[in-house]
């Protein structure tokens, strides 16, 4: 796109206005939308879990390391959770997908936000 060379181009990342300076006239408009979902690999649940924006940050920032532990515990109260630790993995390259994971988290934890921030590619505090 910055060339000029596409007629068409797609990302899960919007252009900000400082890269729209260095670009040709485009247009950008949103054209679809697509979820990002956190899987866990915990075949003894009988019940899916709940875990919030904060739990989540926690989990990303190495704060919680076990299935047991109370923030989790907290999001899914009556949910026998299994003694196991939490493994986390990650993209390694940027991308549009991690771009939408970050800003949620950074707008779910000023903790996340600070530390780390949001974009398409940041340092992982934690994991794989």
């Amino acid at each position: 796109m910055k060339k000029g060379l596409v007629d068409f181009g797609a990302t899960d990342a919007a252009v900000d206005d400082a890269q729209l300076k260095e670009m040709p006239p485009i247009v950008q408009l949103p054209e679809s939308a697509g979820p990002v979902c956190i899987t866990y690999n915990l075949p003894e649940l009988k019940t899916p879990l709940k875990l919030s924006g904060a739990t989540l940050a926690g989990i990303y920032l190495g704060k919680i390391k076990t299935w047991q532990d109370p923030a989790i515990k907290k999001d899914n109260p009556g949910v026998s959770l299994p003694n196991h630790n939490v493994v986390v993995a990650h993209r390694s390259d940027g991308s549009g997908t991690s771009n939408i994971f970050t800003s949620y988290l950074a707008k779910t934890s000023p903790e996340w936000d600070k530390q780390v921030g949001k974009g398409i590619s940041v340092s992982w505090p934690v994991g794989i």
